[in-house]
């Protein structure tokens, strides 16, 4: 069974992943543009922390890939403010 699960965890980060990859909005509103550096980076952060938490809700257990998924999910939203200018939501 660890087997399985381990590979589930596997196939469930890149789906995380694809669900919080910075694209550019199609909507009007579906970006925001922080005043701050600052801001974009408690922005993005935030979005980690929900992937993560999305990420440990059915397993209700810690572990690395939760937090590597956090750290993914911060990294892509700071790379979309930094060459766009704007936060995706």
């Amino acid at each position: 069974m660890p087997g399985i699960r381990h590979a589930a965890s596997f196939m469930l980060l890149p789906a995380l992943l694809l669900a919080a990859c910075a694209q550019l909005p199609s909507a009007p509103g579906a970006a925001v543009t922080p005043a701050t550096p600052e801001e974009a980076l408690y922005a993005c952060q935030m979005r980690g922390a929900a992937a993560e938490d999305q990420y440990y809700w059915p397993r209700r257990s810690l572990g690395i890939d939760g937090a590597i998924a956090r750290a993914q999910v911060t990294d892509a939203c700071m790379k979309t403010y930094r060459r766009t200018g704007m936060v995706p939501r």
